[in-house]
């Protein structure tokens, strides 16, 4: 599978749980490490959940989303490139 496969995976994951992760008033508007088919952390900044991953995982085997409403933000992938 090639990483802009794996990354879509994530961002599908990332998709399907926003209204969950939105729902925890918690992890609004927190930064989310997508991996291995499942959130691995929310953090306050995007440079936090970025460090993060990246003592984690891969540089190209995670994302990081921010935990907004939909129509609140444009759709990115933040990957380590």
């Amino acid at each position: 599978m090639g990483n802009s496969s794996l990354q879509e995976e994530q961002y599908e994951f990332f998709k399907s749980h926003l209204k969950e992760f939105l729902d925890n008033k918690q992890l609004k508007n927190k930064f989310v490490v997508i991996a291995e088919g499942k959130d691995q952390g929310f953090h306050d900044t995007f440079a936090a959940a970025y460090e993060a991953a990246l003592a984690q995982f891969a540089p190209d085997s995670f994302i990081v989303q921010q935990v907004v409403e939909d129509n609140d933000s444009i759709s990115f992938l933040a990957m380590a490139v």
